[in-house]
């Protein structure tokens, strides 16, 4: 199953940087694309923190019988643990860009260590 589930993001990954490199081209350097990457890093670290905020509340109310609210906490549990899928998704897809940035510099003569 985990096989399956790894293709599909794979193939998520690779939709999510042909939509970005439509948008913008490949990086000019290392240090630009190591900028994009953190930034997508510093989203995602958000996202998770996220998570476990909704995670925290979740436990807080099943340990105190608030069902009501655990179904809640639950549901937003879900959309942030989504949204922190998409932000993973993003790093991915800015990691697979900057060795294809290297590559292209490279074919054009330029070395890389």
């Amino acid at each position: 199953k985990m096989n399956k589930l790894e293709d599909g993001v794979k193939t998520v990954c690779d939709l999510e940087l042909r939509d970005a490199n439509e948008i913008h081209a490949l990086f000019a350097s290392d240090h630009d694309g190591a900028g994009v990457i953190r930034e997508e890093l510093e989203e995602l670290k958000d996202a998770m923190d996220g998570v476990e905020a909704y995670w925290d509340e979740l436990w807080d109310c099943i340990k105190n019988d608030r069902d009501v609210e655990a179904y809640v906490s639950a549901g937003g549990l879900y959309d942030e643990a989504i949204h922190a899928a998409m932000e993973a998704i993003q790093v991915a897809a800015m990691a697979q860009k900057f060795t294809a940035s290297q590559d292209a510099r490279n074919d054009k003569g330029r070395k890389t260590v």
